[in-house]
This record gives structure tokens, C-alpha cells and sequence, in this order.
């Protein structure tokens, strides 16, 4: 679930670095709200396919936006494939938006003969720019996840528990077992 939750605040986060840094056009969506106009002219620049082909141009402007999303979506996965997977959620929904965006321009899309193909085409480019975010994704998952496993206390070689009464105890119990005693505030805990 946190993979999907990466991609969701990533593509808000690429549709709002979209509106302020480049100039997308949102004229062609009619009446339809501003933030979801934005939202459908970003995703439709980043899957970047003109007439079925890759536009080389669009790839190296988009880079930093792809580099962003990697970003905002790392700290939200494990290092790994777990990373991968968020990438991938984030071309699924790209893609998606960028499929609602042609049927909102051109809803005779659907009656095309060349309908399967485009299709292929814009998931096929969205899961491979998507791609592009792992470049910054999984510095930023590892870093993460180094920073969390410092902060986690170490665990103990040995633990040794003893009881008033003398009994020795190799685990932390709360009740001694030979005279009954309660022994979480009695007892000295340590660590050798």
C-alpha cells in the first residue's frame, strides 16, 4: 500500500512542479476544473509519445521532473524491488491519466483501428519513463532505510535477569518464578 501512496504524492507532486516550472497547455480540456485539467496535460507531457514515437527532445526536459517523482517516492519504499514497484504504480497511473486525457480531447478515440496500439504504446512508455525515477528512488530508499536502522536501539548479546531471591533468569520476566516476586521494577537488567 505504501508504494501506491508513493505514486499518488509523487504525481501530485510532478503535477504541481509541472504547473509552476513548465508551460503546459490546458486550453484543449474546455470547461473542465483547473486542477483536473493540470493534472491530465502533466501526465500527458510525461508520457511523451507523439504520434507513437519517443520525442528524444521532451526526455532530457522531463528528466529533472522524473528525477523529482524518484524522490517523493523513495523515502516511501524499501530499497529494492519494493522500489521498482512504486515506479511501476506511478507509470500505471500516468499512463491512465494521459488515456483520459486523449478521450477528454478526442472522444472518438475509442472508434480508432489504431485504438490497441496507442494503448500499447502509452502504458508501454509510461512503465519505461516511470523507469527513469529509480535513477534518484533508490539512493533516496537506501538512505532512508540506513537512517532507520541507526536510529533502532542494538540488540543485546545477552540478557540476564536476577531476582532478589537469587534466581538467574537468561530473558526479562515479570513474575520471578521461585519465590513469586513481581520483577519488572526489581530488577537490574543489563546487557553483557
Amino acid at each position: 500500500m505504501k508504494n501506491l501512496g508513493g505514486a499518488i504524492i509523487a504525481i501530485f507532486t510532478v503535477t504541481f512542479i509541472m504547473t509552476f516550472v513548465y508551460d503546459i497547455s490546458t486550453a484543449e480540456y474546455g470547461d473542465l476544473p483547473q486542477f483536473i485539467t493540470v493534472l491530465l496535460a502533466s501526465a500527458s507531457n510525461l508520457v511523451i509519445t507523439g504520434n507513437g514515437t519517443i520525442i528524444p527532445d521532451s526526455v532530457i526536459l522531463y528528466l529533472p521532473v522524473w528525477l523529482v517523482a524518484g524522490i517523493v517516492m523513495g523515502p516511501l519504499s524499501n530499497p529494492g524491488w519494493n522500489t521498482v514497484r512504486s515506479t511501476l504504480w506511478y507509470g500505471t497511473i500516468l499512463s491512465i491519466l494521459d488515456t483520459a486525457s486523449i478521450l477528454v480531447i478526442d472522444p472518438l478515440f475509442w472508434n480508432l483501428p489504431t485504438r490497441n496500439l496507442q494503448l500499447v504504446i502509452i502504458f508501454a512508455s509510461g512503465l519505461l519513463f516511470a523507469q527513469m525515477g529509480l535513477i534518484s528512488a533508490i539512493p533516496m530508499a537506501a538512505l532512508v532505510q540506513k537512517m532507520r536502522t541507526a536510529s533502532e536501539a542494538p540488540i543485546p548479546e545477552r540478557i540476564v535477569s536476577t531476582c532478589t531471591c537469587g534466581a538467574v533468569y537468561k530473558s526479562r520476566p515479570m513474575i520471578c518464578a521461585a519465590c513469586g516476586k513481581p520483577l519488572e521494577e526489581n530488577i537490574p537488567q543489563g546487557s553483557q
